[in-house]
């Protein structure tokens, strides 16, 4: 029976890329350092709520330009036509929003109810 596993290299798995753990490499752990004043926390949220305030100018100062570079881009027909896009889409929402669902659907059966029977769906099999 030993012969079958003569061949066999026995140990453990070594993993591509590993580092082996010696034990010198155990005790070379660095420990991470920890800030114990307030003082710099504060500092940094600071900076952060400042920053954030800078973001936000940036950002709106950055739509007024958007805008001003808009019409500087387009030419007259396009802003013309941007335009006429606008209105019909506004006419289109207030058409939607005009009847609610439920007067939508009592509409659609009155429809329904005028047609002749010449469309209505045959029964099929029994019952």
């Amino acid at each position: 029976m030993s012969s079958n596993y003569s061949n066999v290299v026995g140990g453990k798995l070594k993993l591509k890329g590993s580092v082996p753990l010696t034990p010198s490499h155990d005790l070379k752990k660095k420990k991470k350092k920890k800030s114990s004043s307030s003082s710099s926390s504060l500092k940094r949220e600071e900076k952060k709520r400042h920053q954030e305030e800078q973001e936000l100018e940036d950002h709106e100062s950055n739509n007024t330009n958007n805008n001003e570079k808009e019409e500087k881009i387009y030419t007259e027909s396009e802003l013309r036509h941007r335009k006429l896009q606008a209105r019909i889409e506004e006419k289109r929402i207030k058409e939607m929003i005009k009847m609610s669902h439920k007067e939508k659907v009592e509409d659609f059966n009155k429809k329904l109810n005028q047609l002749s029977e010449h469309h209505d769906v045959p029964k099929v099999g029994p019952g």
